[in-house]
C-alpha cells in the first residue's frame, strides 16, 4: 500500500460466503450465497464482524478492495488504494484454527496414543503375515496328508472290546487304556 496516514482508515469492502464449505460448478463459478460488506478497518466494529464471521455461517472471507477514507478524487467518491498486508492477514486468520499449547499430561496422552496406534499398526502386520504363513502352511498340509494314518494294533483292540462289551470304545481311550478293559471284561466273564 502506498503510504498512508496514520489516522486514516480505510474502507475495506470484503465479500463473504455462508454455508459449511465452498461449492463449485463445472465452470468455477462459486454456487454458495454471499454478499458485500463494507467496514472501515480496525475500528470496533471491524474486530467484532470478524471476530463472529464463523458463528455467523460464514465459511469464507475475500478481500475485494480497498479505499482510502482521506483521498478522494475529482468526483468526491474515496480512491482505490492497494490492499495493505495487514488487512489480508488479519482477514487470512478469521478461519484459521489458533493451535493451543498442551499441558504436560496432554502431550503425555499424545505420545501414548501414537505409540499405542504404532503398536496396533504393527501387530495388525504380524496378524497379517501370520495368516499368510498359515494359508500356505495349510496348502502344504493339504498336499501332504492325502489319507489318515490307521493304527492296525488300535483297530484289533477296539474291535475286540466292542465284541465282549457290545459297546464301540471312546475315540480318545489310549491302547493301555483300552488293554486293560479288555482284560476285566475277560475276566469278569470267568
Amino acid at each position: 500500500m502506498s503510504t498512508t496516514a496514520k489516522n486514516e482508515k480505510p474502507i475495506v469492502h470484503l465479500r463473504v460466503y455462508k454455508g459449511a464449505t465452498m461449492a463449485y460448478d463445472a465452470n468455477g463459478n462459486v454456487l454458495n450465497p454471499n454478499q458485500s460488506v463494507k467496514l472501515k478497518y480496525n475500528t470496533l466494529e471491524w474486530h467484532n464482524f470478524l471476530k463472529r464471521l464463523p458463528s455467523m455461517g460464514f465459511s469464507f472471507v475475500k478481500v475485494e478492495k480497498t479505499l482510502s477514507s482521506i483521498k478522494k478524487g475529482e468526483d468526491g467518491k474515496e480512491l482505490e488504494v492497494e490492499i495493505p498486508k495487514e488487512i489480508l492477514d488479519a482477514v487470512a486468520a478469521v478461519f484459521k484454527k489458533e493451535e493451543k499449547e498442551l499441558s504436560a499430561e496432554q502431550k503425555e496422552l499424545a505420545e501414548l496414543r501414537q505409540k499405542n496406534s504404532e503398536l496396533e499398526s504393527k501387530n495388525k502386520s504380524f496378524e497379517d503375515r501370520l495368516k499368510t504363513l498359515e494359508l500356505g502352511k495349510n496348502k502344504t498340509q493339504s498336499k501332504d496328508v492325502a489319507t489318515p494314518t490307521v493304527d492296525p494294533e488300535m483297530e484289533e483292540l477296539k474291535a475286540k472290546y466292542k465284541t465282549l462289551s457290545g459297546k464301540d470304545a471312546h475315540r480318545l481311550v489310549g491302547k493301555e487304556k483300552l488293554r486293560n478293559d479288555i482284560e476285566a471284561l475277560e475276566n469278569a466273564k470267568k
